[in-house]
């Protein structure tokens, strides 16, 4: 049995005309799908600061918005996150600006706010590799 026959399972993987002309190949990618990390950025960012607030609101004993009021800097990252990903197939750069805007205002509000969050190191680097993924997906073609 030769080793470079095709019908040996041990045999490195023959290149084939795809994968020398850059057309894009049928392996599977190690990266993470851009919609996956999306959804975390949207339940990271947008959804669970309200539920950090509810939960806030029941351990404390008062009320939602007040408890909400500690967490003011996620609640202004969650509108601009849900305003960006809303004109995101129809504007792809203004949504990059908005996702990089969200990722700078998060740590100056925290500061400026003296907010009790600890989130924004995670939810900057969220929205730093969003933006990134989604400008990488939607750059123009030169």
């Amino acid at each position: 049995m030769s080793l470079d026959r095709p019908d040996n399972p041990y045999a490195p993987p023959q290149a084939t005309v795809a994968d020398v002309s850059g057309a894009r190949s049928s392996r599977p990618r190690s990266r993470i799908p851009l919609l996956v990390l999306l959804a975390f950025t949207v339940i990271w960012c947008v959804v669970l600061p309200f539920q950090w607030a509810r939960t806030l609101s029941h351990l404390g004993d008062m009320s939602y918005l007040d408890a909400l009021g500690f967490f003011k800097p996620e609640v202004a990252g969650a509108a601009l996150v849900t305003a960006s990903l809303a004109v995101l197939r129809l504007r792809p750069r203004v949504a990059v600006l908005g996702l990089v805007a969200a990722a700078v205002a998060l740590p100056l509000l925290k500061f400026v706010l003296d907010s009790a969050g600890d989130t924004w190191p995670l939810s900057t680097a969220l929205l730093c590799l969003s933006a990134w993924r989604v400008h990488a997906r939607y750059r123009r073609a030169a």
